[in-house]
């Protein structure tokens, strides 16, 4: 289950640009144009992030110049949707470094993605998006897990 949103400034669907040449979605560099100037509202549809942001909620969204294990982000897929997801530490690949995300509510990790795909970090939800050291701990623990674990699977 994925959480996805709608923005009152209209729809942002349909393929996003491939990242992995470093080009620029010009759908995701507008609507973070306009979070700048002031924070997105955006509607989210879905259950993953419950109970931090729960279906049908309101949210704002604002970029930041930096984002950390265990902030919840707003970003752009590659099938091109709007999801919000929680930020669970990074990867390189290719020479890049990705961020790796998972909805609070599914145990399934994300692709791996570049920072030009984000819009920004949710400030602003019905529930708490203020994260606690020992939540953003938790992430990265749980970041740390997951790599050993694929390392020992190989």
């Amino acid at each position: 289950m994925t959480s996805t949103v709608e923005s009152g400034r209209g729809e942002a669907r349909g393929p996003a640009a491939d990242d992995a040449q470093g080009a620029l979605d010009p759908t995701i560099e507008g609507l973070r144009a306009l979070a700048l100037e002031e924070p997105l509202r955006l509607n989210v549809s879905g259950q993953c992030m419950e109970p931090a942001i729960p279906d049908r909620a309101e949210i704002l969204v604002s970029p930041r110049a930096r984002y950390w294990p265990g902030d919840i982000v707003a970003f752009r897929s590659a099938m091109g949707e709007l999801r919000v997801h929680r930020l669970i530490g990074f990867q390189w690949r290719g020479g890049r470094l990705l961020l790796q995300t998972r909805a609070d509510a599914s145990g399934t990790l994300d692709e791996p993605f570049s920072s030009q795909r984000v819009i920004g970090r949710v400030i602003a939800a019905p529930a708490e998006v203020r994260v606690a050291l020992h939540e953003r701990l938790a992430s990265i623990a749980r970041f740390v897990r997951l790599c050993l674990g694929g390392a020992f699977n190989r």
